[in-house]
């Protein structure tokens, strides 16, 4: 986003509700050097004020968010930063409130400029939000568009987030299920922020709700960049990424604390702690970027056809399920690293068995970049009584040549392991991805343990004359959870996806990416 003078434009009407402020400057400015920010409703009251200098830092409720007493959650947050590439000349404020519908505010900038904006007549409800960082959707934020989503919601709701960086903590608080976030592709849909251990998870007043480890868990799930206490939340097409420099402590890009959780074709980014599940999830495409303890949690959580990718030296996992509980298993996934990570550097898991005696991580069928130890599995202390689950079956390396597994970590029935039903007691969220190929798309795919075989695979074009239109159908062919299928392309130029249909009615529910025709 760039701006020439103030964003909104002085003047500007049907202005998003929860418009960030964009403050052009005539030098380079620092965050905390901009004058105080003022926010007035025409009629002269004080909507919002915004002191960079304030001596005791700056807090926000986000979401709703509340502590295990029921009082209202105050993060701590950054009201100015700099917009990058812009030298200091110009910064994005960050208002603490949402702004009143079809109202009309003065903004005032001491030191800067002043001008005024009128807020839109009614801001948009139902069951498809639109977020857009340049305020052409129905909201500027990902957090408005939760925002508006009704307490106690039953019905699913989709969430369009356009091309853009989203620089914000999410948080999606237990009352509003049923929620679909979707980007515009990953990498072209980015939702970012420095929150951490260190801003928003030491000790206070204010103790996290639904917790899963008693008191190890009473302030660390404030620290995500987006964090989700909702059952049945799906995140798709987008990234998650905590901007916390290497060492700045604790830090998720993404932590859900609920049930059927799924993160499709997303990309989670950090360096400690990326990506934290608990209750159940599905995670199918994804790409998770980190080098400490990058997965972790309590939940028991399927990973398919996804990357791993460490950005130093560290361990992948650190799990932490209960007896009888199931933990983390990944399968058909790629153990990969950056350049600079060396050989040998790396651990799959680790466990402290005094506290965490029956993790289970699990590895099928899975590719392992040679910066991974040769005893990839620590348990420390080893006090010999082997009742943690880390176990594998079929790793290979980088070439595609057979790996030695320790016999003390062999897994058995590696078919049952690899159904997601296993891990997941039975639930199997509905995903379809494509690989363009010789004039055709290889598809992979999950379904409900329920789904028919006679279910289909449709490819249908995303744009032009037959947009909608199906061009070619297949069935999935078995009764299995996941699988794989083909489909023809047609010569015709365009772009098209492939979408899951159930023969019992209705449109397809679930869609891959576009494929582009250019022949």
């Amino acid at each position: 986003m760039t701006a020439r003078g103030p964003w909104p434009a002085p003047g500007a009407a049907d202005v998003c509700v929860d418009t960030p402020l964009l403050v052009p400057l005539s030098r380079p400015t620092a965050p905390e050097e901009l004058g105080r920010v003022e926010i007035r409703h025409e009629d002269g009251t004080l909507e919002d004020v915004i002191d960079p200098a304030e001596p005791d830092g700056h807090r926000r409720t986000v979401g709703g968010a509340v502590s295990d007493t029921g009082r209202l959650h105050w993060f701590r947050y950054h009201p100015v930063l700099d917009v990058p590439g812009s030298g200091g000349r110009l910064l994005e404020v960050r208002p603490r409130v949402t702004l009143r519908p079809g109202q009309r505010y003065r903004v005032r900038v001491d030191g800067g400029p002043c001008w005024e904006l009128t807020t839109r007549a009614r801001p948009a409800d139902g069951p498809v939000l639109r977020v857009a960082a340049d305020g052409t959707g129905d909201y500027c934020t990902v957090q408005g568009a939760v925002d508006a989503v009704p307490r106690g919601n039953q019905h699913p709701v989709l969430i369009t987030i356009a091309p853009g960086r989203y620089r914000e903590i999410v948080y999606v608080p237990a009352d509003k299920p049923h929620l679909t976030l979707r980007g515009a592709g990953r990498e072209r849909t980015v939702i970012g922020y420095p929150n951490n251990q260190l801003l928003n998870g030491m000790p206070s007043g204010s103790r996290c709700p639904r917790r899963r480890l008693g008191d190890r868990d009473l302030h660390n799930g404030w620290r995500a960049t987006v964090g989700v206490e909702a059952d049945d939340v799906r995140l798709e097409d987008l990234t998650c990424e905590n901007t916390t420099p290497r060492g700045g402590s604790q830090a998720e890009a993404f932590r859900g604390n609920a049930d059927r959780t799924v993160l499709h074709r997303v990309v989670l980014r950090s360096h400690q702690d990326t990506l934290r599940l608990q209750g159940t999830g599905f995670v199918a495409g994804c790409r998770v970027e980190g080098d400490v303890d990058a997965v972790w949690g309590t939940g028991a959580v399927h990973h398919w056809r996804s990357e791993y990718r460490s950005l130093g030296p560290g361990y992948l996992m650190q799990i932490r399920n209960g007896a009888g509980e199931r933990g983390h298993v990944l399968v058909d996934c790629r153990l990969t690293a950056t350049p600079e990570v060396p050989a040998g550097s790396v651990r799959v898991a680790r466990t402290d068995p005094r506290a965490f005696p029956h993790s289970e991580a699990v590895l099928l069928d899975c590719q392992l970049g040679a910066h991974l130890a040769p005893d990839r599995w620590l348990v420390q202390p080893d006090d010999g009584s082997a009742r943690e689950r880390f176990l594998e079956h079929g790793s290979r390396d980088a070439d595609g040549s057979p790996l030695p597994v320790d016999p003390l970590r062999v897994l058995d029935d590696p078919t049952r392991w690899r159904d997601p039903a296993h891990t997941l007691d039975g639930w199997v969220p509905a995903t379809v991805d494509v690989t363009g190929v010789d004039g055709a798309v290889e598809i992979s795919w999950s379904a409900p343990v329920d789904h028919r075989p006679s279910d289909e695979l449709v490819l249908c074009a995303v744009d032009g004359s037959r947009r909608g239109s199906p061009v070619a159908v297949g069935r999935l062919g078995s009764a299995a959870t996941t699988g794989e299928g083909r489909l023809p392309l047609p010569d015709a130029p365009g772009r098209y996806r492939v979408g899951l249909r159930s023969v019992r009615g209705g449109s397809p529910t679930v869609w891959s990416e576009d494929v582009e025709v250019t022949r």
